[in-house]
Protein backbone atom coordinates (compact mmCIF):
# COMPACT_ATOMS: atom_id res chain seq x y z
CA UNK A 1 0.00 0.00 0.00
CA UNK A 2 1.47 3.32 -1.03
CA UNK A 3 1.08 6.50 0.95
CA UNK A 4 -0.97 9.23 -0.71
CA UNK A 5 0.83 12.04 1.12
CA UNK A 6 3.71 13.52 -0.90
CA UNK A 7 5.44 14.50 2.35
CA UNK A 8 6.64 11.03 3.23
CA UNK A 9 9.96 9.67 4.33
CA UNK A 10 11.33 6.49 2.80
CA UNK A 11 14.14 4.73 4.64
CA UNK A 12 16.40 2.43 2.67
CA UNK A 13 18.62 -0.26 4.21
CA UNK A 14 22.09 0.65 2.91
CA UNK A 15 23.21 -2.98 2.85
CA UNK A 16 20.33 -4.67 1.03
CA UNK A 17 19.11 -1.54 -0.85
CA UNK A 18 15.54 -2.51 0.10
CA UNK A 19 12.98 -0.11 1.46
CA UNK A 20 12.59 -0.70 5.19
CA UNK A 21 9.64 1.57 5.84
CA UNK A 22 7.74 4.59 4.71
CA UNK A 23 6.53 7.08 7.27
CA UNK A 24 3.95 9.77 6.78
CA UNK A 25 4.96 12.75 8.87
CA UNK A 26 1.35 13.73 9.52
CA UNK A 27 -0.23 10.34 10.17
CA UNK A 28 2.93 8.75 11.56
CA UNK A 29 2.56 5.17 10.54
CA UNK A 30 4.98 2.90 8.78
CA UNK A 31 4.49 0.32 6.06
CA UNK A 32 6.47 -2.90 6.18
CA UNK A 33 5.84 -5.61 3.60
CA UNK A 34 2.54 -3.95 2.71
CA UNK A 35 1.31 -3.92 6.32
CA UNK A 36 0.52 -0.62 8.05
CA UNK A 37 1.84 -0.35 11.59
CA UNK A 38 0.85 2.61 13.74
CA UNK A 39 3.37 4.62 15.70
CA UNK A 40 1.75 3.63 19.00
CA UNK A 41 1.79 -0.12 18.32
CA UNK A 42 4.12 -2.57 20.02
CA UNK A 43 6.28 -4.86 17.87
CA UNK A 44 8.53 -7.80 18.66
CA UNK A 45 12.29 -7.85 18.22
CA UNK A 46 12.21 -9.28 14.70
CA UNK A 47 9.89 -6.55 13.45
CA UNK A 48 11.93 -3.89 15.28
CA UNK A 49 15.03 -5.27 13.56
CA UNK A 50 13.35 -4.90 10.17
CA UNK A 51 12.40 -1.32 10.95
CA UNK A 52 15.89 -0.31 12.09
CA UNK A 53 17.94 -2.49 9.78
CA UNK A 54 19.77 -3.87 12.82
CA UNK A 55 19.93 -7.45 14.03
CA UNK A 56 17.87 -8.71 16.96
CA UNK A 57 21.12 -9.12 18.91
CA UNK A 58 22.10 -5.49 18.27
CA UNK A 59 18.68 -4.38 19.53
CA UNK A 60 19.18 -6.47 22.64
CA UNK A 61 22.54 -4.80 23.26
CA UNK A 62 21.01 -1.33 22.84
CA UNK A 63 18.20 -2.30 25.19
CA UNK A 64 20.60 -3.58 27.86
CA UNK A 65 22.72 -0.41 27.53
CA UNK A 66 19.59 1.64 28.23
CA UNK A 67 19.67 3.34 24.82
CA UNK A 68 16.43 1.85 23.46
CA UNK A 69 13.18 1.86 25.50
CA UNK A 70 11.18 -1.38 25.66
CA UNK A 71 8.31 -3.17 27.38
CA UNK A 72 9.00 -6.47 29.12
CA UNK A 73 5.97 -8.59 29.92
CA UNK A 74 7.98 -11.69 30.87
CA UNK A 75 11.52 -13.00 30.42
CA UNK A 76 10.76 -14.05 26.85
CA UNK A 77 8.25 -11.37 25.83
CA UNK A 78 9.86 -8.04 24.97
CA UNK A 79 8.17 -5.43 22.80
CA UNK A 80 9.21 -2.10 21.35
CA UNK A 81 7.00 0.90 20.66
CA UNK A 82 7.26 1.88 17.00
CA UNK A 83 7.42 5.57 17.92
CA UNK A 84 10.46 4.87 20.15
CA UNK A 85 12.19 2.93 17.38
CA UNK A 86 11.73 5.72 14.86
CA UNK A 87 12.84 8.38 17.35
CA UNK A 88 15.92 6.30 18.20
CA UNK A 89 16.74 5.96 14.50
CA UNK A 90 16.38 9.72 13.95
CA UNK A 91 18.49 10.48 17.03
CA UNK A 92 21.22 8.08 15.87
CA UNK A 93 21.44 9.54 12.37
CA UNK A 94 24.64 11.44 11.57
CA UNK A 95 24.93 13.84 8.66
CA UNK A 96 28.11 13.97 6.59
CA UNK A 97 29.84 17.33 6.66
Amino acid sequence: MALKDSRRLSVINIYSKKKIYEMSKENFYIIIAGEEIGADELVNGQMAAKITGLSVRQLQRLRLEGRLPYYQYSDNCIRYLVRDIVEFSEYSRHEKN
